[in-house]
């Protein structure tokens, strides 16, 4: 073959897989640290660096490469995917912060559900943990999580998020140290003693290269979570794709076994949203016990009395009144709190 047929025939080769490349791997350099008109401010090693030193709290805001290389993920590599993230914190983080608020216990906990499960309360683990905080089965039994053919406690955001703050207290009296804490949650009490005892520290950075892999990078996936939610804004994030649908709700205690479908159709209320409020429930019976509460709009509380427990209804009624009569005692200070709450999750009002 003439040589300079083969060399153009080459030449052509390369411009063909250099465009098919582009066209493959665009999706790459959309979103590379080198352009970021569209995505916000690079997230330099300084600025991170100075932002984590503001961030107050009861663990060391640390910097390191797992932690940098962690932020990237969340605001550059994968916007879509942080994007829809933040939604879920909308609709879990207020769950967490009311019980970590009642048990006197440091913000930071919530941002152990972030890197267990990325929010997802149905989430589940080869090993076989399971839940927005992703127990295992013993361990959730250890702390009351229930589960059996009808039903797994550890998928209940209420029930699964009590349950892990006890644990975690239970992990701070032993370690008297809240990173220790987070960390002794992933892997285990005993695993955190024996690098303290090779290491002779008593602090995770120090001890740090003592611990499981998975162990060393947990807590700088942590503060990378910390720093998200803080500074999401900076970065020109927006929470998508959530529903909060935990609110106007309540939860009953049915005096009879009940099943999902028969409660979809005679209160007339969507069997979907139906069970994403009840995802404890495996099947669609609803077991009779005081331990399974069943979750309801409130606009759908005095429609099941008058259907299935009229009995009751008059007392139900009478705590309703008195519910809404305190509150309208909402003091000036609570309405502030409020507002700073809208505030910190981005959420703009709009004038009617």
């Amino acid at each position: 073959m003439n040589t300079k047929v083969v060399i153009v025939k080459v030449i052509a080769i390369s411009f063909a897989l250099f465009f098919l490349n582009a066209s493959v791997f665009g999706h790459v350099s959309k979103y590379s640290e080198l352009n970021f008109d569209s995505i916000g401010e690079k997230p330099q090693v300084e600025l991170i660096k100075t932002r984590l030193n503001n961030i107050s709290g009861n663990i060391d805001m640390a910097y390191s490469k797992e932690v940098h290389e962690r932020i990237l993920q969340y605001t550059v590599k994968h916007r879509h995917y942080t994007e829809k993230l933040l939604g879920k914190a909308i609709v879990y983080f207020p769950i967490f912060e009311e019980q970590i608020r009642e048990r006197g216990l440091p913000q930071e906990l919530k941002y152990v559900a972030v890197v267990e499960s990325l929010l997802n309360h149905n989430a589940q683990s080869k090993s076989g943990a399971r839940g927005l905080w992703q127990f295992m089965p013993a361990t959730g039994r250890q702390y009351g999580l229930e589960k059996t053919k009808d039903i797994d406690q550890r998928v209940d955001p209420m029930l699964s998020t009590i349950a892990a703050l006890e644990y975690m207290s239970d992990l701070y009296d032993q370690f008297d140290d809240w990173t220790l804490a987070m960390a002794a949650y992933n892997c285990g009490p005993g695993n955190i003693r024996r690098a303290m005892r090779k290491s002779g520290k008593k602090d995770y950075w120090s001890l740090r290269s003592y611990l499981p892999k998975e162990t060393q990078k947990y807590i700088p996936r942590i503060i990378a979570a910390s720093y998200l939610i803080n500074y999401y804004h900076s970065h020109n994030l927006t929470p998508k794709g959530y529903q909060d649908i935990y609110q106007q709700t309540t939860v009953i205690t049915p005096a009879e076994e009940r099943s999902l479908a028969q409660l979809s159709e005679s209160l007339n209320v969507d069997s979907e949203l139906l069970r994403q409020l009840n995802p404890m429930f495996q099947g669609d019976k609803i077991p009779v016990s005081s331990a399974y509460g069943l979750r309801l709009p409130e606009n759908r509380l005095f429609q099941y009395y008058t259907v299935y427990e009229p009995e009751n209804l008059s007392t139900v009624f009478e705590a309703k009144q008195s519910h809404s009569r305190q509150r309208k005692l909402i003091t000036r200070d609570s309405i502030e709190h409020l507002e700073k709450i809208v505030s910190y999750y981005g959420i703009q009002q709009q004038n009617a």
